[in-house]
């Protein structure tokens, strides 16, 4: 009998389940018509509503169903099949990210960092993987298509500044264009070369460099507060997603005392090296499941 797969309501795949789990799972309410499964044989995920040895299982979808207002959705199929955005009700973003893979291309983006030259093809390919693992509430994709090409020299002058100051322990004006102003230039090329769907329109970043600067120097006067910063990034971090602009809005939803408990176990999980992978993933997915989405129309 087959094994299926499904994905839950935070955005994982589960299983294998036989067909009696499924029906049981069904009857709990757990898995609905829109619940994306997937068994061996099929070239991608679909709504289990769609298959029809499981039709019986379930009760029937609507051909359409809208999106339900104040919930997140079930995780999107991870291709670039999904339907247009539409008036989109509010709700948190998906992540599809895995932990290995996540890990490897941070593993390639340090060795990057290291080496210098490789480092626009592994900065790309890192930020690639962030944008194309990340799906709208109502599971439509984006599509990242930044190139190494855009902004090499910013990737290639982190990298030497990166160096340069662990090798001479320079904080003076190098360090602050490696730490500040690099670093804006790659999150509005992220920004901006993101689309949402496939041959969708492109988002932008607006956010002025002065404002930025600012946020980077509340954020360094809240270290000496101990606990300060977690909450200069609640606000920094919704700055940064309210001036992400296109057909789609985002927020920030995520709380200063979270973002402090969770901060505080990365570092204990980073310090074991072992969880590194485990933790790296974990934070993301939280990160990515506080930003709210919705369109200018529903908004």
């Amino acid at each position: 009998m087959a094994a299926y797969w499904y994905v839950g309501a935070d955005g994982a795949s589960k299983g294998p389940v036989e067909l009696e789990e499924l029906a049981r799972l069904a009857r709990a309410g757990e898995v609905t018509p829109a619940t994306l499964v997937w068994t061996d044989g099929m070239a991608e995920w679909a709504p289990a509503g769609s298959i029809a040895a499981l039709t019986a299982l379930l009760s029937p979808a609507p051909a359409a169903p809208p999106p339900l207002a104040g919930r997140r959705l079930p995780g999107a199929v991870p291709s670039y099949t999904t339907a247009p955005v539409g008036d989109l009700a509010p709700g948190r973003l998906v992540t599809v990210l895995e932990t290995f893979p996540l890990f490897g291309r941070a593993v390639l983006l340090w060795l990057g960092n290291i080496f210098v030259v490789p480092s626009p093809w592994t900065g790309t390919m890192f930020w690639k993987y962030l944008g194309e693992t990340t799906r709208l509430p109502n599971g439509t994709p984006f599509v990242f298509e930044g190139q190494w090409r855009d902004i090499w020299w910013v990737f290639v002058l982190q990298s030497l500044l990166t160096y340069s100051n662990a090798v001479t322990g320079d904080k003076g004006f190098l360090a602050i264009l490696g730490g500040l102003v690099l670093p804006y230039l790659v999150l509005r090329w992220f920004c901006e070369k993101l689309r949402i769907g496939p041959g969708g329109p492109f988002l932008a970043f607006k956010g002025e460099f002065l404002p930025y600067l600012g946020w980077m120097a509340l954020a360094f006067v809240s270290i000496f507060t101990i606990v300060g910063w977690a909450w200069v990034a609640q606000y920094y971090l919704d700055w940064v997603c309210r001036n992400v602009v296109g057909p789609v809005r985002f927020s920030f939803k995520g709380r200063g005392v979270e973002i402090l408990w969770r901060g505080l176990v990365g570092f204990l999980g980073c310090c074991l090296i072992i969880p590194i992978p485990w933790v790296l993933a974990w934070m993301n997915r939280w990160f990515v499941s506080q930003i709210e989405a919705t369109t200018e129309q529903a908004a």
